[in-house]
């Protein structure tokens, strides 16, 4: 075996183990009832939420640097705002605000949020017991750099808050 065939075993290996760590990831979260912030993957501005959310990691949204910081140097829109009303009492929001520092850095600070209303309680024995509320809310903080015209790097920190509860005592 010379040696591009080498490489070519080493790169299937490293898939098989990739592809085996992501099945594992996957049934222990299907166990818990799955991944925190499965809202994030919903954009909140009006063409995101006409298009399906294809616009998610679009670099012209305001919202691709949440999953993609570096795409905070190519974003045109530098604050983003929106809510969608969705059936079923559900709703989302957000704002975001991005800002470059000199000479070749970015920085974007971002809330998102979604919301379930008039959630009917029940208790053990099928009794109601009051309407509840699902919140979640993200605060995200992204700083991002570009080394040259080929290489750019960014970080984001992503603070999670949820919130399920009498609709008497909410954030809103």
């Amino acid at each position: 075996m010379d040696e591009s065939d080498g490489d070519k075993l080493k790169r299937w290996i490293l898939s098989l183990i990739g592809v085996f760590w992501i099945s594992v990831v996957s049934v222990q979260a299907g166990a818990i009832g799955g991944f925190s912030g499965s809202f994030l993957r919903m954009t909140p501005d009006a063409l995101s939420a006409g298009l399906g959310g294809v616009t998610l990691f679009d670099d012209a949204s305001g919202y691709a640097y949440l999953h993609n910081p570096a795409a905070m140097l190519e974003a045109t829109r530098r604050i983003s705002a929106g809510m969608v009303r969705l059936p079923l009492d559900r709703q989302l929001y957000g704002l975001n605000l991005v800002a470059p520092l000199p000479p070749t850095a970015f920085i974007g600070i971002g809330v998102l949020g979604a919301s379930t209303e008039n959630i009917t309680g029940r208790d053990s024995r099928g009794y109601y017991t009051g309407d509840l509320r699902d919140d979640n809310r993200l605060v995200a903080v992204s700083f991002a750099n570009s080394f040259s015209a080929d290489l750019a790097a960014g970080l984001t920190l992503n603070i999670l808050q949820h919130q399920l509860g009498d609709a008497r005592h909410t954030w809103n």
